[in-house]
C-alpha cells in the first residue's frame, strides 16, 4: 500500500507544473539545467555565465525586484547582462546598487530573467548571491499574476560559489519529518 501511495504521489508530481507551492524561489545557476552553481578558476582566467532563475509560487510571477551582489569580490570582471527575450521591461542593472526591476508575462514554471557573463581572474574564494533591491524592501520580492499583482517575498535557494561549492539553502523540515507524513 505504501509503495502504491508513493507511486501515485510521484506521478502527480511529474504531471503538474513545477510551481513552488505557496513560496516563490530564486536561484543562480551556470547552466539551463539548473545543476551547476559554482565556477572554478583555471589559469589564465575562466569565462562563465550566471543565469538568474525564478520558480514562481502558486500565484505565478509578473515582475521581480532583486540585486545580484558580488560579495566584495575583486576577482570578477562583470560584463553586460543579457535580458531573457521573453521578459518585458527591465529597469536598472542586475548587479550593483540599486538593483533591477523586471516585468514579464505571467510565469508559472521555472524561468530565467538574465544571463550574466563574468570572467573569474584568480583562485580566491567568494560568493555571488541574490539580495534585495536597495530602493524597495529588505528582501527579494516578486509580484503575482493576480489582479492586484500581490507582492510576495522570495526565498533565495543558493549562493553561487567562486572557487568553492555553491551554498544551498536549508529547509526547516527533516527527511524523517517528510517520511512521517507517509507513514501516518
Amino acid at each position: 500500500m505504501k509503495k502504491a501511495l508513493m507511486m501515485v504521489i510521484a506521478l502527480a508530481m511529474l504531471a503538474g507544473a513545477a510551481n513552488a507551492g505557496p513560496i516563490a524561489y530564486m536561484a543562480l545557476y551556470a547552466d539551463h539545467g539548473r545543476t551547476v552553481q559554482e565556477a572554478i578558476f583555471v589559469p589564465p582566467f575562466v569565462n562563465f555565465h550566471i543565469y538568474v532563475y525564478c520558480l514562481p509560487s502558486d500565484n505565478g510571477v509578473t515582475a521581480l525586484e532583486y540585486q545580484v551582489a558580488l560579495d566584495g569580490t575583486t576577482n570578477l570582471v562583470a560584463l553586460a547582462g543579457v535580458k531573457n527575450p521573453a521578459m518585458g521591461i527591465a529597469d536598472g542593472a542586475p548587479y550593483g546598487a540599486p538593483g533591477i526591476k523586471v516585468s514579464c508575462p505571467c510565469q508559472g514554471d521555472w524561468f530565467y530573467t538574465f544571463d550574466l557573463p563574468f570572467y573569474l581572474m584568480d583562485g580566491v574564494a567568494g560568493y555571488v548571491e541574490l539580495v534585495a533591491h536597495d530602493l524597495i524592501e529588505t528582501q527579494v520580492q516578486v509580484a503575482g499574476c493576480d489582479a492586484l499583482r500581490t507582492i510576495e517575498p522570495v526565498t533565495p535557494l543558493n549562493k553561487f560559489g567562486l572557487n568553492q561549492d555553491g551554498v544551498v539553502a536549508n529547509e526547516t523540515s527533516t527527511w524523517g519529518a517528510i517520511k512521517s507524513l507517509i507513514n501516518e
